[in-house]
């Protein structure tokens, strides 16, 4: 678990919530890189941010040789409220996790 406004240390250990979470914004990201239905969608690597939520940012594979880069709040559970795309960066698969 990250500090408090502190980010952690790059995990490509994914769970079933952070792929769950991820999986939430794909319309968006669809939307945002002008495609629809991506070959491969699976969160290869991230990190996340306590804030008054959390801030994740995701690498998330979308085709056997690109990447996108996804800045994710997701609010705090009173709020009632899904993840919120925030901002995005298209990649090849080589570079590395990028902090939008």
């Amino acid at each position: 678990m990250p500090l408090p406004g502190g980010h952690s240390d790059p995990c490509k250990e994914i769970t079933p919530t952070i792929q769950k979470i991820a999986d939430e914004i794909k319309p968006s990201l669809e939307e945002k890189v002008g495609r629809q239905n991506f070959l491969d969608y699976t969160v290869l690597e991230y990190r996340q941010q306590v804030v008054a939520g959390m801030i994740y940012h995701f690498k998330i594979q979308i085709s056997p040789s690109e990447c996108v880069n996804a800045k994710v709040f997701q609010p705090l559970p009173h709020e009632q409220k899904g993840p919120q795309l925030q901002a995005w960066s298209l990649n090849s698969l080589e570079e590395p996790l990028d902090l939008l």
